[in-house]
């Protein structure tokens, strides 16, 4: 007889959106209410039936991802993320990766950065089959940045990769 396999269809995506923060209260603070970033996030994923989504360029501040955290929680997504990096007296942050994801299909497992503010993996549980994936997010320097800053990146993307071979 043969057996039964139950497999669900995943939809990921990726998508580059400089800063993803809640908006501004003051010139340094964040304020509770969602920006037009964070929002387009919440559609494009409800509209196109993605299920999980690496966000490159968040741009994030510590203070800020507990609230965004908050924003997405409430229309059933979660985020992991990496912090960016202070730039200008911590006035502005560069970088930043992010794999927000839908709740009701995955279940978080774990993550880890790789890379500060370049490489996360993330390990997540499908929903009704109970498999682990592991999804690499990236937000890699381009080939016009210099040597010393595109080198160790994409070389520990590919020992990434190396390390975990059944990561997507």
């Amino acid at each position: 007889q043969p057996k039964s396999i139950i497999t669900r269809t995943l939809t990921l995506g990726t998508l580059n959106c400089p800063g993803i923060n809640m908006n501004t209260q003051e010139l340094h603070g964040y304020g509770d209410t969602p920006s037009r970033k964070a929002h387009l996030i919440t559609e494009i994923m409800r509209d196109g039936d993605i299920h999980a989504m690496t966000i490159s360029e968040t741009r994030h501040h510590t203070k800020d991802t507990n609230t965004l955290r908050g924003y997405l929680n409430s229309k059933g997504l979660d985020i992991k993320s990496t912090i960016g990096i202070p730039k200008h007296n911590a006035k502005y942050v560069a970088g930043g990766v992010a794999l927000v994801y839908d709740m009701k299909r995955l279940k978080y497992i774990s993550h880890r950065t790789i890379l500060k503010s370049r490489i996360l993996i993330t390990t997540l549980e499908i929903l009704g089959i109970a498999k682990q994936i592991s999804i690499i997010s990236v937000y890699m320097p381009n080939r016009q940045c210099t040597f010393d800053i595109v080198e160790p990146a994409w070389d520990e993307l590919h020992n990434a990769t190396i390390q975990h071979n059944d990561s997507w």
